[in-house]
């Protein structure tokens, strides 16, 4: 079984050649490990052969954000991003007047 790495950074900027509206930054340093070792799957099944790599997944995200119509901003925008939404209820609850009780 044929081993693929990559580094996140360099995955990150794999939807960039491929579409116009996405884009990779770092926000940060992340403390996680994205390191996945396959040696166990190779023993328990030789002849099995992975069909996706990086880029073809990407790949087909990518035609199914346009067949859906996705648009940037849609990536953009508060719908799926659940923390800009969390504040947008958080800002209109606070602008509410407050009420009495009894």
């Amino acid at each position: 079984m044929s081993v693929a790495t990559s580094r996140i950074t360099e995955s990150a900027t794999l939807p960039r050649s491929s579409s116009v509206w996405c884009r990779a930054g770092e926000i940060g340093k992340d403390p996680r490990d994205y390191r996945v070792d396959f040696a166990k799957l190779g023993r328990l099944l030789p002849d099995f052969r992975l069909e996706y790599t990086l880029s073809t997944g990407m790949e087909e995200l990518l035609a199914h954000y346009r067949e859906h119509g996705f648009s940037a901003h849609d990536f953009d925008g508060d719908r799926f991003v659940r923390l800009r939404t969390l504040r947008h209820r958080l800002d209109r609850l606070m602008a509410e007047p407050q009420r009495k009780t009894a």
